[in-house]
């Protein structure tokens, strides 16, 4: 019975081996059936959100390629567009250049239309003209001629000729006075012929004053001479420097003026034009021309009519004397003129002291005068023009190699006026035009500084006024 039990024991005890073998099993295989379900799960999660993300990327790249193409498109449409503006422009503006020049050529063939008319009729005028002063400029031809044939035949033969004849005649006049012999009277002559002929003058004139200064030597010493001769010549330089200071100034003035004028037009604008009733003559037949040009041609270029030979209104009967075989106008010779000057009583002499025009070099001064004003204003005005930059109100002040003051100006231009130096190279002339045009720039570039620190100030004092100023929100 105890083997028995023992028996029935053991087996028990091993069925509930079994059983627990076998429940521990059963638990293994459903933890590792839910352990690969929640890994089949994982997996599955991980995938789909590989897959969005994938998609997503895809959806990107997509979206990215379909936007370029749109930013390539639109970029390719305006690059077209403005390549259509640019032609359209440039089409226009050759448009406008060419109807401009169109326009331009049809006024100047009217302007040279009327001109010609103008002209054709003032050249009738002058042919009457001409044949009144045909005899007179034959005349005058032969004189000319004649002078230059006995200057090229002899000049300084002449001139040595009418020095020894005032010589002689003037020995012959102050014969017996104290000192007097023919070779002072011959160097008295040569000296005052120096002295007296400074310029083209009147030749009767000159001679006046050669016989007046020999007249002098005689009678006064040598040192009231010299001091007659500085004060002749510090008048001429005086004469000269009051002449040169004029000149200057008034050269100052007025392309000072005219500068400012373009300087300043597009900050300071003039005052409107007023308008006149009546349009000017040359505008009305320019519009009347090519109105009916126009008319006439549809649209085509001006065409001229054809030449049609006017006759002449007048004619005359007379025949006009050839200039060929003509005899020569009679000319007194100079010394036929130094006879009479030293035969006759100096009283009946012209005095150049009452009468200036009678003075050559007071006349050869004015002349210098002209020329440095000739010269200096178109030189000036190059330099103004050269420094003055219109588009932005900027001044471009010229390098001064000699710096120099009015005074020292006014001198250099007199001795040059004085010494026959004013010439297109002189160097007085150029550095006096480098002084006027670095004042006048100096001054509009003062000037423009000024006008720019008064606009900047009327613009600072300004209230700021605001074009729009919205209505306050009212919440509902």
């Amino acid at each position: 019975m105890r083997n028995f039990a023992a028996k029935e024991q053991e087996n028990k005890i091993q069925a509930r081996m079994k059983y627990l073998a076998e429940f521990n099993e059963k638990q293994r295989k459903e933890r590792a059936a839910r352990a690969h379900e929640k890994e089949n799960r994982i997996k599955q999660r991980v995938q789909a959100a590989a897959e969005m993300e994938l998609r997503r990327k895809i959806t990107m790249v997509r979206q990215w390629r379909a936007n370029e193409k749109k930013r390539l498109s639109r970029l390719k449409q305006e690059r077209e567009a403005k390549q259509k503006r640019l032609e359209d422009e440039a089409n226009n503006k050759w448009q406008a250049r060419v109807t401009a020049q169109n326009q331009k050529i049809q006024e100047e063939a009217i302007l040279l239309k009327l001109y010609t008319d103008d002209m054709n009729a003032a050249a009738t005028r002058r042919a009457k003209k001409a044949e009144i002063y045909a005899y007179n400029t034959d005349l005058e031809l032969q004189r000319i001629r004649l002078a230059n044939f006995k200057l090229m035949h002899g000049g300084t033969a002449k001139a040595a000729q009418l020095v020894r004849k005032m010589g002689i005649e003037f020995e012959k006049s102050k014969r017996g006075a104290k000192g007097m012999s023919p070779e002072l009277a011959q160097r008295l002559a040569a000296e005052a012929m120096t002295s007296a002929v400074s310029a083209q003058g009147d030749a009767l004139m000159t001679l006046g004053q050669a016989r007046a200064r020999m007249d002098m030597e005689t009678v006064l010493p040598t040192a009231p001479i010299k001091l007659l001769d500085e004060m002749l010549e510090t008048a001429v330089m005086e004469f000269a420097r009051r002449r040169v200071n004029l000149l200057l100034r008034d050269i100052q003035r007025t392309v000072r003026s005219r500068a400012a004028l373009i300087f300043f037009q597009n900050i300071r604008p003039g005052p409107a034009k007023k308008k006149t009733s009546k349009p000017p003559r040359w505008s009305l037949q320019i519009a009347a021309e090519m109105a009916r040009q126009q008319v006439r041609t549809r649209g085509a270029s001006i065409v001229f009519g054809e030449i049609v030979n006017i006759a002449a209104e007048e004619y005359t009967e007379l025949d006009m004397k050839s200039v060929k075989d003509r005899p020569p106008t009679p000319v007194p010779s100079k010394t036929k003129l130094a006879e009479v000057t030293f035969s006759d009583r100096v009283e009946d002499l012209p005095d150049p002291v009452s009468v200036a025009s009678y003075l050559p070099e007071r006349r050869k001064l004015l002349e210098m005068i002209n020329v440095a004003a000739r010269l200096m204003s178109r030189s000036v005005v190059q330099r103004v023009m050269k420094g003055m930059d219109v588009t932005v109100g900027k001044v471009t002040l010229p390098h001064m190699r000699h710096p120099m003051e009015w005074g020292e100006a006014v001198e250099g231009l007199a001795g040059a006026v004085v010494d026959n130096r004013v010439r297109s190279d002189s160097a007085d002339v150029r550095r006096t035009s480098e002084f006027l045009a670095h004042r006048i720039l100096r001054s509009l570039l003062l000037e423009m500084r000024q006008e720019k620190q008064r606009r900047k100030l009327s613009f600072s004092t300004e209230e700021p006024k605001d074009f729009y100023v919205p209505d306050k929100v009212v919440a509902g």
